[in-house]
């Protein structure tokens, strides 16, 4: 099994993925274009998760993780009914930071144990 490093990975795929988004972006100029208005964008569960744990204060993040993403709503398991009760006290403050950390697709964070 041939093992490669991250840079020649980078260094061999990178050239080809600009020139293939400047073909893209060249099409599309040539194209008449629409404006899409609250589209929201693709989830990608591992920015949300990882940003989670960011977010939240230290003493809480060995009792929370992100569970799912549904339509506007952040679902995040809790390990106890205690912490289920403190999250819920800190549900707005943590939508905010949600919201700020760029994921403001998401209106709803339920707790669930």
């Amino acid at each position: 099994m041939k093992t490669e490093k991250l840079n020649s990975i980078v260094n061999r795929l990178l050239p080809d993925m600009l020139k293939q988004t400047s073909k893209e972006s060249s099409d599309v100029e040539n194209k008449e274009t629409s404006v899409v208005v609250n589209q929201v964008p693709e989830i990608r569960h591992n920015d949300i998760e990882s940003a989670w744990f960011q977010l939240i204060e230290d003493n809480f993040k060995a009792h929370s993780y992100v569970y799912n993403v549904y339509k506007d709503t952040l679902v995040v398991k809790i390990d106890s009914s205690c912490y289920l009760s403190m999250f819920n006290m800190k549900k707005r403050e943590l939508l905010k930071k949600v919201q700020e950390a760029g994921f403001f697709y998401i209106k709803k964070i339920e707790f669930k144990i």
